[in-house]
């Protein structure tokens, strides 16, 4: 049985940063405070930077479970506290 007195209170949810798209109407899960997540070790948010002439971000904060993190293919890096990693899909050109 866990103990969800330890547990993280995180919040789950799609969303973006600037200006998206023009017409887009759907409203970001992110504006409902209420979608929240328990996690005994990380609540991260795992930004996509799209392309520089769209002026937006899209992102997803969730819970995370594991101690790692994929940043490569074939790359496992462990996680620290308040920190941020790069992913690439080790491709030539990578995409990043």
């Amino acid at each position: 049985m866990r103990d969800d007195s330890t547990a993280l209170i995180c919040h789950q949810c799609n969303g973006w940063n600037g200006h998206y798209k023009p017409g887009k109407t759907s409203v970001s899960t992110c504006d409902n405070r209420n979608n929240q997540c328990a996690s005994p070790k990380f609540c991260v948010k795992i930004v996509d930077p799209i392309d520089p002439e769209y002026h937006y971000i899209t992102y997803k904060a969730d819970c995370w479970f594991e101690n790692t993190i994929l940043t490569n293919a074939t790359i496992t890096q462990t996680i620290d506290n308040k920190a941020c990693y790069s992913w690439s899909d080790g491709g030539i050109p990578a995409k990043t």
